[in-house]
């Protein structure tokens, strides 16, 4: 079973979809907003389940694990921009990270895929981009500063605790 935090999201919607069509079962968590678009209905208690997640709770996050036997992550939860100050949006996506990364090392999942974005490409001038290039170390907007340290941060970690880490460059 694989966790997709952030999972009614746009983008953790379309994963889970992506998921369950390749044969795995998700749990999709939420911190507020609950939907049930259509072209997911039909999972929702039978392959897909939805939990209420605070991602900076790390007990509510572990136990999550004791519930579901967790296979894999896929960590998209963060804030929407500029909804938190910025003293709580670090707190909310740093925390995140870290949860995310202590559950999969505690339930010895497969892989953790972690949402970067294109927006780590910004400040480069070269085209086309290419994953080996070299990026700058500033930030225009909270998503360039969030998905570069996520990037940085994630990789050290993981090397560090033993996991297999992968970072989504998801762009439009």
């Amino acid at each position: 079973m694989i966790l997709v935090t952030g999972g009614l999201g746009f983008i953790g919607l379309s994963t889970a979809r992506s998921l369950i069509d390749l044969g795995e079962d998700v749990v999709l968590t939420q911190f507020r907003v609950a939907r049930a678009p259509d072209f997911m209905s039909e999972e929702f208690g039978k392959r897909a389940f939805v939990e209420q997640l605070d991602v900076t709770d790390a007990a509510s996050f572990s136990a999550l694990g004791d519930k579901y036997d967790i296979t894999g992550i896929v960590h998209l939860a963060v804030p929407g921009q500029g909804a938190l100050g910025p003293f709580d949006d670090y707190k909310t996506n740093m925390f995140g990270l870290l949860n995310a990364m202590q559950a999969a090392k505690d339930w010895n999942v497969k892989r953790i895929s972690i949402a970067s974005s294109i927006a780590v490409y910004a400040g480069t001038r070269e085209i086309p981009y290419r994953e080996d290039m070299t990026m700058p170390l500033s930030a225009g907007n909270p998503t360039e500063a969030y998905k570069k340290s996520y990037e940085i941060l994630s990789g050290h970690v993981a090397d560090r605790a033993g996991l297999e880490s992968v970072s989504l460059r998801i762009s439009g």
